[in-house]
């Protein structure tokens, strides 16, 4: 059997030594702290403190703060086995105080990143303890939970087709949007803009404040590319202004600012305008528009629901949208289907 001896102190100190007397510093995570008793047992190591806290760790070198839900210091620990079930760690300290730990079940908590349904990172917000470090349990990914809400009554108006020119300014982009149609008829009139004529449709109907998304983007962006939403503050109010960010292409969801003269009835043309904040490096916003084959510079599409029932009297739910990364963050995010035919 192997001995060790450990010691601590100021700064933070942590010195092991085995029988040889060879101390050796053992490097760690803690703050600067003056460390006043270390108790160990069953692999399990426990510290109080100076400034009254007291941290735990597995091995001397990742170190955990323990609230002890009071502000005295702790002076001296001890891990007493024969209390309760599995025992109990009590602790005394200035003002007559006498503490002891009541077990309580530990979890890991982790965090993971997804995207199109599969995980890509996870980052890990407690560890937990209770566990082997050299033989960790396996780890299992659920699916996320079902949440879902119907809206019985509502009206909706929207639109999809292609951008067919981008002009871009210093801190803004006009989009000239094309409602989509088929008239030839090999493929049968009446489908999309001229199917839509019949409701009174002529161009996609965008007002100011209304968001689109664009997608199958061919111009690249010189760097990420954030609009802004003017009706919340603008570049005033950043960044909670942000309404969303392109990466690379100029996939992402935009908030119109302006609608630039008037629709164009007879080819289904609206143009509108966004704002955007300027580049990382504090000059204009970089599109690059080369490459655009027939005068197609990506798609577009918008819905709007509006005069539905009340949801706050009815136990509604929140559905966050992350708008930071492209279109990419979109793919998890909530999905409307009509449940009921028109009518």
């Amino acid at each position: 059997m192997v001995f060790k001896f450990v010691v601590v102190g100021n700064n933070s100190t942590i010195l092991t030594s085995g029988l040889d007397w060879n101390w050796i510093q053992i490097s760690n995570n803690l703050p600067i702290l003056d460390i006043s008793k270390i108790v160990y047992y069953e692999d399990f190591y426990v510290i109080s403190t100076s400034d009254e806290k007291i941290y735990y760790s597995f091995d001397l070198n990742y170190w955990l703060e323990r609230s002890t839900n009071q502000n005295s210091k702790i002076n001296d620990l001890i891990f007493v086995d024969s209390l309760g079930l599995e025992g109990r760690y009590i602790g005394v300290g200035s003002t007559g105080t006498a503490i002891y730990a009541e077990p309580i079940y530990n979890r890991a908590t982790a965090v993971a990143n997804v995207a199109g349904g599969v995980v890509t990172t996870v980052d890990i917000i407690d560890p937990g303890f209770g566990y082997s470090k050299s033989e960790p349990p396996p780890v299992i990914f659920e699916s996320d939970t079902l949440k879902s809400e119907e809206i019985i009554s509502y009206k909706v108006e929207g639109d999809f087709g292609n951008i067919v020119n981008v002009s871009v300014g210093s801190t803004t982009i006009d989009f000239e949007l094309k409602t989509e149609y088929y008239d030839g008829p090999s493929i049968g009139a009446g489908i999309g803009y001229s199917s839509l004529n019949r409701y009174g449709v002529f161009y996609s109907q965008l007002e100011r404040g209304d968001y689109f998304t664009i997608f199958d983007s061919s111009p690249t962006v010189g760097h990420a590319l954030t609009c802004i939403d003017l009706d919340n503050g603008g570049l005033s109010n950043y960044p909670d202004s942000i309404v969303g960010t392109a990466t690379t292409y100029l996939d992402g969801v935009y908030k119109v600012a302006e609608v630039i003269g008037n629709p164009t009835v007879i080819s289904g043309i609206t143009t509108v305008r966004c704002y955007f904040a300027l580049s990382p490096s504090g000059g204009a916003i970089q599109v690059n528009t080369f490459g655009v084959t027939n005068q197609i510079y990506g798609k577009y599409s918008w819905s709007r629901f509006y005069d539905y029932e009340n949801r706050a009297t009815r136990n509604s739910k929140p559905f966050q949208v992350n708008t930071n990364n492209g279109l990419t963050g979109l793919t998890t995010s909530p999905i409307i289907y009509r449940t009921r035919g028109l009518i």
